[in-house]
């Protein structure tokens, strides 16, 4: 894999690992909490960081070598349990 193909996974990776760190502390603060940049959760702000969340796991899943993809899935199924 080239450096800028390397470079450019890395950041993909990044941008979800962001959005999942998000989502958890969302979920753990709960509903009507505040973030520390002051930002109130909501049920609209949890389902948007969701989607945005699937989304981009999607695009990120589709460029996965069949074994790699096997991996993630067993992880998310791990997680969900």
């Amino acid at each position: 894999m080239s450096d800028k193909m390397l470079e450019i996974v890395s950041s993909k990776l990044w941008i979800i690992n962001f959005y999942q760190e998000q989502l958890n502390k969302f979920i753990k603060l709960g509903l009507g909490k505040r973030t520390e940049n002051d930002v109130v959760i909501t049920e609209q702000l949890i389902e948007a960081t969701r989607r945005r969340l699937n989304k981009l796991s999607v695009v990120y899943d589709s460029n996965l070598t069949p074994q790699a993809h096997k991996l993630r899935q067993l992880g998310k199924e791990h997680y969900n349990n």
